[in-house]
């Protein structure tokens, strides 16, 4: 009797083997792995170390790192006073009493209706006088705002030819509503006419327009010389006040680095990763990604710059090297930021 060799014991049919990666192959990916699984950890912790560290929690204790003065860039000293100019609110005696429409552009003044009024030379609009009546002292009110007519709709309109007279006429305006007569002026081309507006004058700071809510009037000449506007708000320019305790450039920038928001308010900033800094481009970048600023290579005083109406705001202004927003902290000691106003 013979016996099939394929059920004896301790024998298998011959199977043919399956692929399995070599030995070399295996190494390979254990190595692309593990240096992937490197780079990721890396990655990670570097971001997330950078990111801590820009944190307000880190920047009130340890003070944020990325607020660090440039090579050779010295703090200004601080002037001992600095002349803060006042505002109080005013309605130019609308809606009960327009003498003061007719003193500035001439009567009768009739009422159009609830917040329009026509003069001799003009129409003055004042779209806000209901919220304005209601709070005067509210940052989002607007005031009047005077079209002059054409020289065909008044022929008698009066013209100022010369920027003298223009001038003039300007501050005639601006006392007749309740401003200063030496308030300062300044005059600039504006279309094929001339423009004027006033500004603060603080001698101690330099003045910027670019963050100012200083409620700014503007007056408007044609090329023929008639007034062609004027836009009004409703405050009137009062008196200055002297503004002694002025804080220092050094404590600004300490109050920069430590993320004081109460009279501190900085730029939000990307904090690229280990891989986009070696790459040298953020991924997924888009239009609305702030590129990092550099170290602040410019400290300014200026002294009109934000916050709140009815007083105008000094305050310190920091800039990197190429121009780019770092910080602004308030210069007067008694300054705080309001909540939304930054």
């Amino acid at each position: 009797m013979t016996t099939d060799v394929t059920d004896a014991p301790g024998t298998a049919a011959e199977v043919p083997p399956r692929f399995r990666p070599s030995r070399a192959l295996r190494g390979l990916l254990v190595v692309i792995t593990s240096a992937a699984l490197l780079v990721a950890v890396a990655t990670v912790v570097d971001w997330g170390w950078r990111s801590g560290r820009s944190t307000d929690a880190w920047a009130g204790r340890f003070g944020d790192p990325a607020m660090t003065l440039a090579d050779g860039t010295a703090l200004p000293a601080s002037p001992p006073t600095i002349t803060r100019w006042m505002l109080e609110p005013t309605t130019y005696g609308l809606p009960d009493d327009t003498s003061v429409l007719a003193a500035a552009f001439g009567g009768p003044v009739v009422a159009v209706d609830a917040h329009t009024w026509a003069t001799a030379t003009g129409t003055v609009e004042f779209s806000a006088l209901d919220s304005v009546l209601a709070d005067p002292t509210s940052p989002m009110n607007t005031g009047p705002t005077f079209t002059g007519a054409t020289s065909e709709q008044v022929p008698a309109a009066p013209t100022f030819t010369t920027e003298k007279a223009q001038l003039d006429e300007v501050r005639r305006l601006l006392a007749v509503v309740g401003w200063p007569a030496d308030a300062p002026v300044r005059g600039f081309t504006s279309g094929s006419g001339r423009a004027f507006s006033v500004r603060p004058p603080v001698p101690e700071a330099a003045i910027t327009t670019n963050a100012s809510v200083f409620p700014a009037p503007r007056v408007e000449f044609a090329a023929d010389g008639s007034l062609s506007s004027v836009r009004l708000q409703p405050w009137a320019l009062t008196r200055p006040a002297e503004q002694t305790a002025v804080r220092s450039a050094e404590q600004a920038l300490d109050d920069l680095r430590h993320h004081r928001s109460a009279v501190a308010w900085w730029e939000a900033r990307t904090t690229p990763n280990l891989v986009e800094r070696v790459v040298g481009s953020p991924f997924f970048s888009s239009a609305d990604d702030a590129s990092p600023t550099g170290p602040i290579a410019s400290i300014t005083l200026y002294g009109d710059c934000t916050g709140v109406l009815g007083q105008t705001h000094p305050c310190w202004v920091f800039l990197d090297a190429d121009g780019n927003h770092v910080g602004t902290v308030l210069a007067a000691e008694d300054d705080v930021y309001p909540p939304g106003l930054r």
